[in-house]
């Protein structure tokens, strides 16, 4: 806090304070009204399907902490801010156009790349050479009216005042539309305004930024799981992982271990270099890029179902045990947000649009809200569903395995909203792993296990941890994890993201992997090139409530995994048994009923065995005898194993066992 004191033009004195971003001044020991703004920046989601009336309530935004009444004369909405709103947190202003120009005329080498991207792929991605201004500012179509407060409230000393507005709730769009909320009252001194009123200059009248949310808000909840709990994971409803804030000091704990992940930026959807969408925070841990938005599932609630039975586990065949696990299950659709910025010629009437660039870091640049771009989302609109699932207790002994516990599984269930056809869609993931609590890490990457990994170095002491990421499913008939990336933090964090590498790394070669810096120490993030999507097309009914059929879906998974290693972190025989038991516990790898890590006539006999003469069952997990995918496991997996043994018939089917859907 600082004081300062001086005279004024008829002698009297001042007090000025200030506290954090404001300045007030207390002048003439008389009570006066305080005007405080509660909230800059307020978040109102709004659901679908509101009537055609409906009144938003920003509540006790108005807060009048002086000592006499406040006067709020009127308040008016704007499309723009006035030039009192925060720099730190503007989002849009009236010099928009100039801000835009002035950006695009600085960054040469994008403009000749960009040029480039538009005359090979105008038609592809809907970009245009003439667009005028791009995403210019209006209130929004939504907006009735302002119902509250009316001309002339009055805010008793210490009181507060709502800020209601109308609005028609048929026409909200998903996602976030911001405007602004210019208040005018008789709080001389909100700006330290009484220095201009002395000499008769009108006073500023600060602005609030109300932002309403179509659809969902961004929401994170802990996932618990493991022996007495010790382990957890914080997920959101978005592409959003690990990050740390949903459960502790870390995003993914295991085993105690609270420097396993620190942050986790998450999953990257691509089909080419500039059409990159994902809910990402910049280095500072701020939600920068927010290209997937959270979509009701029926509602925006997580689902979640506690104690479900994922699979029946053995050690032998001989008697089962339950596994027992927690659900999690959301929601979240793409959009893309619109990173173009024009270099406009305003000298000509009508203004003429010279240039065009993509610049990712729009909003560092210039403070301005990317908008989301209707032409950039036509040939990109899916919709995920996801279960998360994690183990919370065995009701029996578990396999052999004492890593049983430290494992999450995501599944992703991804379909084109539409129905036309989205090939090439490619996923990745980004994760600062901090294994063992140095921040020195490495990485390692076996295509046989679909495994990347990432562990401390032999010159770290200690080098007992190891966790990293299963592509799931992999084996015959399925893709594995693409490749895996030491990534440095050189893509964020103050300058210009590399976003475009991003996809570059994605849709590398399968096997390839490249390793930058192998032999360096440092605080290094693992990048991992999950899997390539093509959704099919399907008949689409115009209703995004109708039922989508199954064979619209295309469905990845992975795991998450932490363990503890044999002090040669690097080796992939760490990693195999995790990945292998993942991949089973999953549904997939079915038709080896003994275990012994082959297909072939004893585990015919085996089955035989177990179906007709009460031998021993399939293990570790019941599911694997079911070759034939009807849920049971008869005669007709053995009929199935001889024809694919004896006649070349198809091989055993592999498919998602666990649970799917828990309604929120």
């Amino acid at each position: 806090t600082t004081y300062l004191s001086g005279p004024t033009v008829d002698g009297s004195g001042h007090l000025i304070l200030g506290a954090g971003a404001k300045l007030h001044c207390l002048a003439n020991d008389v009570p006066r009204p305080r005007l405080h703004i509660a909230d800059m920046h307020p978040e109102i989601p709004v659901p679908f399907g509101l009537p055609s009336y409906y009144e938003i309530v920003f509540e006790d935004i108005l807060v009048n902490s002086g000592c006499a009444d406040l006067e709020i004369f009127h308040v008016e909405l704007l499309d723009v801010d006035n030039g009192t709103f925060p720099s730190g947190v503007r989002t849009v202003n009236s010099d928009r156009a100039e801000n835009v120009s002035a950006i695009a005329k600085e960054n040469t080498g994008l403009k000749a790349r960009m040029a480039t991207i538009l005359d090979g792929k105008a038609a592809a991605v809907g970009f245009s050479k003439t667009t005028t201004a791009p995403a210019a500012f209006a209130l929004p179509e939504y907006i009735l009216s302002l119902v509250e407060p009316a001309d002339n409230t009055t805010i008793p000393a210490g009181g507060s005042a709502d800020i209601k507005i109308a609005i028609d709730g048929t026409k909200v769009p998903r996602g976030a539309s911001q405007f602004y909320a210019e208040i005018h009252s008789d709080d001389p001194d909100y700006f330290l305004d009484s220095a201009y009123m002395d000499y008769g200059v009108d006073a500023a009248d600060p602005t609030v930024l109300l932002t309403i949310v179509g659809g969902c808000l961004y929401e994170t909840t802990t996932l618990y799981f493991g022996h007495d709990q010790e382990n957890h994971l914080s997920v959101w409803n978005s592409t959003l992982i690990m990050v740390a804030g949903g459960g502790g000091d870390d995003g993914f704990m295991i085993d105690g271990n609270t420097a396993y992940l620190y942050g986790c930026d998450g999953l990257f959807y691509a089909d080419q270099m500039e059409r990159v969408v994902m809910h990402a925070y910049d280095g500072g841990g701020n939600p920068t890029w927010e290209g997937i938005l959270p979509d009701p599932l029926p509602t925006c609630d997580f689902g979640v179902a506690n104690d479900v039975v994922l699979a029946q586990m053995s050690d032998d065949g001989s008697a089962y045990s339950n596994v027992l696990g927690t659900m999690l299950n959301y929601a979240y659709v793409d959009s893309v947000e619109d990173h173009r910025v024009y270099e406009i010629d305003y000298e000509v009437d009508p203004p003429e649009t010279l240039g065009v660039d993509w610049v990712w870091d729009i909003e560092f640049q210039t403070g301005i809200n990317k908008p989301y771009a209707s032409d950039l989302t036509e040939g990109f609109a899916f919709k995920a569903l996801v279960t998360e699932y994690a183990i919370t207790d065995v009701t029996g002994p578990k396999y052999g395995f004492e890593d049983f516990w430290n494992f999450t599984i995501s599944r992703h269930a991804v379909y084109s909203r539409y129905g036309y056809a989205i090939p090439g869609l490619y996923v990745g993931i980004i994760g600062d792993w901090d294994v063992d609590d140095y921040g020195v890490n490495s990485t390692g990457y076996n295509e046989e296990y679909s495994v990347g990994w990432i562990y401390c170095p032999a010159t770290v002491p200690y080098p007992d941890y190891g966790g990293g990421i299963v592509k799931i499913p992999f084996g015959p008939g399925y893709t594995s994890l693409i490749n895996t990336v030491d990534a440095t933090t050189a893509w964020y964090g103050g300058e210009e993201p590399g976003f475009d590498s991003i996809y570059v790394w994605m849709s590398r070669p399968s096997t390839q992997f490249m390793n930058y810096e192998p032999f360096t120490m440092q605080d290094k993030r693992m990048w991992n090139s999950i899997v390539e999507l093509n959704l099919p097309a399907w008949s689409y009914t115009g209703d995004e409530d109708d039922p989508v059929p199954d064979e619209a879906f295309d469905t990845y998974g992975y795991a998450f995994f932490g363990k503890f290693t044999d002090h040669t972190a690097a080796a992939v025989d760490n990693y195999s048994g995790m990945a292998t038991l993942v991949n089973k516990f999953c549904g997939f790898g079915r038709g080896d009923f003994n275990d012994d890590g082959a297909m072939n006539l004893v585990d015919i006999v085996y089955l035989n065995n177990f179906v007709h003469g009460g031998g021993n069952g399939p293990f570790p997990f019941m599911h694997l005898g079911d070759v034939n995918n009807d849920s049971n496991v008869d005669n007709l997996d053995i009929t199935y194993m001889i024809d694919w043994y004896f006649n070349g018939g198809p091989a055993p089917v592999g498919d998602w066992s666990l649970p799917q859907f828990v309604t929120p």
